[in-house]
């Protein structure tokens, strides 16, 4: 079960990445989906919402699950830098 919530991050990736050109109203503004840089940061923002929510639950994060982070947040980062 934990494997398949670890997909999360991912399908909401491929979600946000295929919704390229729509635009929605989130809390009065307006966002616009821009392909690959909006489907980045919605990968990196849910990843650290799992970390953060597995953390709350178990009081544990694996080492795997750490590893993903720190490499999502480097080149997510990287992405939307550059």
């Amino acid at each position: 079960m934990q494997q398949l919530i670890e997909l999360i991050p991912i399908v909401l990736f491929f979600l946000a990445y295929s919704a390229q050109g729509s635009t929605i109203d989130v809390l009065g503004h307006s966002v616009t989906f821009n392909g690959i840089y909006t489907a980045t940061a919605v990968l990196m923002i849910a990843t650290a919402m799992q970390v953060a929510l597995t953390w709350l639950i178990k009081r544990h994060v694996e080492k795997r699950l750490l590893l993903m982070f720190v490499v999502v947040m480097a080149t997510g980062g990287l992405t939307l830098i550059l």
